[in-house]
């Protein structure tokens, strides 16, 4: 505890997560009793490739009181309703992850069951039909949806980089003191081994009771501080790597995303917006590398992404504005089962 008896909360790392925990911290906390601190070196800088979101993070700048119209602006977005993956697992299967409900349960039953019921009875109807979120954006069009009778949820676009300037401006407005700086080394508690303060190049150093590390990859506190291990999931995950490179937007956005799965072997930029991603699997055989491009089940995108080249990002994800993303793809044998899925449309 410091001398005014304030908590301090100690933030390491900026980009979104750091901010989206500054900002949430300071609107949930009481300021009399709690100091929050974020430290981030402009030096270090975050990955600033485009996001694809779902519906959980409009809830969260609702949360946050964002003005909705505003966010979208400042942070060159655009909205979404869903997901569409195509040709996943097998040759001209689609299937549209809505962001709603499918109809309206009917004396306690939801829809689906129903649905399963006429199929059986050979009723072919594609369960999208049920999907308000569906009709809409397969009509290509968007509006908010009433809050006191939402129909469905959306979700959105947007530039990572923009997004973490934005929520900035948000936290410090909440209080969250910001420090520019990078940390060089830090302090564990002599009984506990936790970590007790960070010291920063530029001298300055930030103690605390509670430390977030939001550093990314460089794992700065959890990995280096407490030496906590990484845990290898390459075992179950399909792909390790990925890249995202800007492109132009040839059309209007559309209101949702679209990931298509090809047969293999690099990827091309997309058809109408401005970034286009690949994902692929690393795996090492007899001391060479063989890179096999599969699928990636997460996407994200942006409307308008910096021109520096690429990025490669290891299990991160990549994509376009608002809309369309072609990842070049191979399923293994023993995985093709996991994303076959019947034809809804």
């Amino acid at each position: 505890m410091n001398g005014d008896h304030r908590q301090n909360i100690v933030i390491l790392g900026g980009g979104a997560a750091g901010w989206i925990a500054a900002a949430l911290l300071a609107k949930k906390t009481d300021r009399h009793q709690t100091r929050i601190t974020l430290v981030e070196s402009e030096e270090i800088g975050i990955i600033g490739v485009g996001e694809a979101t779902i519906p959980i993070l409009a809830q969260c700048n609702a949360l946050l009181g964002i003005d909705e119209f505003d966010f979208v602006r400042s942070t060159q977005g655009t909205f979404k309703l869903g997901i569409e993956f195509c040709d996943w697992g097998t040759a001209g299967n689609r299937h549209f992850h809505a962001f709603s409900d499918y109809g309206h349960p009917v004396e306690g039953v939801s829809t689906h069951h129903y649905w399963l019921r006429m199929r059986q009875s050979g009723e072919d109807r594609p369960i999208d039909d049920y999907s308000f979120a569906y009709a809409v954006a397969k009509n290509n069009n968007f509006a908010p949806s009433d809050p006191q009778n939402s129909r469905y949820h959306h979700a959105y676009h947007f530039d990572a980089g923009l997004y973490a300037r934005y929520l900035r401006d948000v936290a410090t407005e909440l209080g969250v003191q910001r420090i520019e700086g990078k940390m060089t080394h830090f302090d564990l508690d002599g009984e506990s081994g936790n970590i007790a303060a960070i010291h920063l190049a530029n001298g300055l150093t930030v103690p605390g009771d509670f430390f977030l590390d939001c550093s990314g990859f460089a794992s700065a506190l959890l990995g280096k501080a407490l030496n906590t291990p990484f845990v290898d999931w390459s075992r179950w995950l399909l792909c390790n790597s990925a890249i995202a490179v800007p492109s132009k937007r040839t059309g209007a956005p559309m209101p949702f995303t679209r990931s298509t799965a090809h047969a293999g072997g690099g990827a091309g930029p997309s058809r109408c917006n401005i970034a286009a991603g690949m994902a692929w699997s690393i795996i090492r055989i007899c001391g060479a590398t063989m890179r096999r491009a599969t699928p990636c089940w997460a996407i994200s995108t942006a409307n308008r992404l910096p021109s520096r080249g690429c990025s490669a990002l290891p299990l991160a994800t990549a994509g376009s504005s608002g809309t369309e993303i072609v990842w070049e793809s191979v399923l293994p044998p023993a995985f093709s089962n996991l994303w076959s899925q019947p034809e809804y449309s």
